[in-house]
């Protein structure tokens, strides 16, 4: 299982707008409203993913304002039982009633279809009660919905990690050792490698004083 959006923890943020089980002129938010951590409109575009495997098993579409928009319903099953996955506001649908689809499948984009600014309405019905119902009471949201970000961190899939190799102390020692061994051996090579440069330099010294003593002594230009 997956969040809805990349990065949830870093990019987004679930109060910028209404949170679960906030009150509202309705009743109860049965969802929570995910934004980007811009202003306005600035997520307007950016795309959903499924965050579990499952099936597209409602499709709505809405004109004007005070709706859900766009919205589908996405059934679930796995070990919390079976779920209805509820993404609303959304600016385009890539799925279509009955389609099956995977974890990580990009669903829709954020828009701000049935309300002003752009986020994703995103809830997670219990019970199938219809595409359009909305919580009027405290009753009927603790009946029919949960809070969507708890149950996706519930279930969430794990990050595997390799595990760290395991040494003994001997292996250690010897680690140390090889390394110790072949920085002195390091320090050896530059050593000759300075004694070779001084000696060069010496040579060429006493080459260019002879010159200077014998003038008629020819160049001597290295081979190609």
């Amino acid at each position: 299982m997956r969040m809805p959006v990349d990065n949830f923890y870093t990019d987004w943020n679930g109060t910028a707008g209404y949170g679960y089980g906030d009150v509202t002129s309705y009743g109860r938010h049965d969802g929570v409203d995910i934004n980007d951590n811009g202003a306005g409109n600035s997520d307007l575009g950016k795309p959903l993913y499924a965050i579990a495997k499952g099936k597209i098993v409602g499709i709505h579409k809405h004109t004007g304002t005070g709706n859900f928009g766009n919205h589908f319903f996405e059934m679930i099953e796995g070990a919390w039982g079976v779920r209805y996955v509820h993404y609303s506001h959304c600016l385009e649908l890539y799925v279509t009633e009955g389609q099956e689809v995977n974890e990580g499948f990009k669903v829709a984009l954020v828009g701000n279809s049935g309300t002003t600014y752009a986020h994703c309405h995103f809830a997670i019905k219990k019970k199938a009660n219809g595409m359009d119902t909305v919580a009027n009471t405290k009753d009927q949201l603790d009946d029919a919905w949960e809070d969507p970000i708890a149950f996706v961190e519930k279930y969430l899939t794990p990050v595997i990690q390799e595990p760290m190799a395991v040494i003994t102390q001997k292996e250690l020692d010897q680690i140390i050792s090889d390394r110790d061994k072949n920085w002195n051996l390091y320090q050896e090579e530059i050593k000759r490698s300075d004694e070779v440069s001084v000696k060069f330099d010496n040579l060429n010294i006493e080459y260019n004083n002879y010159k200077t003593t014998h003038p008629d002594v020819p160049n001597i230009e290295p081979e190609p």
